[in-house]
């Protein structure tokens, strides 16, 4: 499940959802925010009949005490990666202004040292060029190291189609934050020291695959006798629901090849056409083991537009009714996509 909290004018909304139909599961408007408020709002997702295995979450500080007030020590946790990879993505901007700046005023002090020299002046062009290779320097590193940070949190490889596993990925993972580790920038070394403070529970997606995936394998085996037709296959599907992913977050520029993997899926199901309950169910493992809390930000962007049209609410009462009418709309209307 995914859980998340966002806020109404002050008003904590503490939100559970399913992920795969995302189904809101609770909703509850609540005075704070704090462990033994999440601890309750998790003890009442379970009184509704719900079992926890998993909880998809981002980093916040008082999840953890939660987890163990509802006694949930058991249930895996998966943290948040898209948080990460924004800020990765952010860092870079602000190394490359960073860059920037240190190259105007280069060439700032070059300007004036053109049209009066002096010795002092010249001293602080050589401090500046200093700065600038160093911040260049840092810039570029960082650029060429982020992909492999975006790559190391990837549950599908949409090159090969390959599934990755725990082992593979931790040492990417953990390799890249070594190198980035090394360069001077202290924003950097920041950024570093956030994601290593989390990376045990940044690739938790890829044991919950590991759950399901050896038995759709064995199974699959008995309609694909050969080794090599069943991971030919199983990287067919993987490629084509990571590549659907990319759609549907809106990067068009991936609809070629992903229309080219989709003809190809659509070849071997016309082959085999028994591949076809296969391809689904691989692809319902992969959107179960969500390695991010999408559906409960695109939930909160659904919500927000309703609360503000109502501009306040007279009381907590009021507002989680208004928040239960959403959950009932939400929960009942069908999704066209």
């Amino acid at each position: 499940m995914g859980r998340d909290e966002t806020f109404f004018q002050g008003v904590p909304l503490l939100l559970v959802i399913e992920p795969v139909s995302s189904t809101i599961l609770l909703a509850l408007a609540c005075p704070d925010h704090q462990a033994e408020t999440w601890g309750a709002v998790l003890e009442l997702v379970q009184e509704q009949g719900a079992s926890i295995a998993g909880l998809v979450e981002d980093m916040a500080r008082n999840y953890e005490k939660s987890q163990k007030l509802a006694d949930l020590s058991s249930a895996t946790v998966q943290k948040d990666v898209w948080h990460l990879l924004r800020d990765g993505s952010q860092l870079k901007r602000d190394l490359r202004r960073s860059a920037y700046k240190a190259m105007r005023t280069v060439c700032k002090l070059e300007r004036q040292l053109a049209k009066k020299w002096d010795e002092s002046g010249f001293e602080r062009y050589i401090e500046a060029v200093a700065e600038e290779k160093v911040a260049i320097d840092q810039y570029d590193a960082y650029a060429e190291l982020l992909p492999h940070l975006y790559d190391a949190l990837e549950m599908v490889d949409w090159r090969a189609g390959e599934i990755r596993d725990v082992e593979t990925a931790d040492w990417l993972l953990t390799e890249t934050l070594t190198l980035m580790n090394s360069l001077s920038d202290k924003r950097i070394h920041s950024f570093v020291r956030t994601i290593r403070n989390h990376q045990p529970e940044l690739l938790t997606c890829l044991d919950w695959i590991a759950v399901d995936l050896p038995d759709w394998q064995t199974r699959l085996s008995d309609i694909l006798t050969s080794p090599t037709d069943t991971d030919a296959f199983q990287r067919i599907v993987a490629r084509h629901w990571r590549l659907q992913q990319m759609l549907i977050n809106g990067h068009k520029q991936w609809r070629k090849i992903a229309d080219e993997t989709a003809l190809e899926l659509d070849l071997w199901i016309e082959a085999f056409p028994p591949l076809d309950a296969y391809a689904s169910e691989l692809m319902h493992i992969l959107d179960a083991a969500g390695h991010t809390n999408s559906i409960n930000e695109c939930v909160n962007g659904i919500l927000k537009p309703f609360l503000h049209s109502r501009q306040s609410f007279r009381n907590l009462e009021t507002l989680q009714a208004y928040l239960d009418l959403f959950v009932l709309w939400h929960n009942m209307r069908i999704i066209q996509r």
